[in-house]
């Protein structure tokens, strides 16, 4: 990153505080013609914000396809959450700034939120729940997906060599 950016993205995130977190849509259902248990999760995130004197918020979208061994879909989920932030009238963020601040910043502050909702929404789609890893900052994406088992509440690997379920492509 450009050293005047990150000067920038600090200043900003100087400036800003968290307002609210809000899950203003979502959708989750599972494909009963499909009968295989899930063998691995693709999960892909967007990121928009918008930026102007007095305003920063950001929107994430979070989509995850749930498909077995035969890479037929099983279950999907979507998500939509905005991030509100308090900031000073008079402050007017730079773009790069902004961007680089929603991609980090607001992206560890919506991570909870989307954590739980992908976490219920598969349980209460009769699937063993999904376990949304440990956010890894360098890559931004979740260090793995494990699915629970309901009947013992121990870590069921999907796939039958023993390996944790797969994730898609990085957030």
């Amino acid at each position: 990153m450009l050293p005047h950016v990150m000067a920038s993205a600090q200043k900003l995130v100087s400036a800003i505080d968290l307002r609210n977190v809000r899950l203003i849509s979502f959708h989750a259902a599972r494909h009963e013609e499909q009968s295989g248990a899930p063998a691995k999760a693709n999960i892909q995130t967007t990121t928009q914000f918008v930026a102007s004197k007095g305003l920063f918020a950001t929107k994430f979208e979070w989509e995850v396809s749930l498909v077995d061994e035969n890479n037929e879909q099983v279950a999907e989920m979507h998500a939509t959450f905005i991030v509100d932030y308090s900031i000073p009238k008079e402050f007017e963020p730079d773009e790069d700034a902004a961007n680089h601040v929603a991609a980090t910043t607001g992206f560890m502050a919506v991570y909870p939120y989307a954590r739980e909702f992908i976490q219920s929404a598969s349980a209460r789609l009769q699937l063993d729940p999904l376990v949304i890893g440990l956010l890894r900052i360098s890559d931004m994406e979740p260090r793995s997906v494990t699915m629970v088992s309901r009947r013992d509440g121990q870590s069921n690997p999907a796939t039958k060599d023993a390996e944790p379920l797969q994730t898609g492509p990085p957030l």
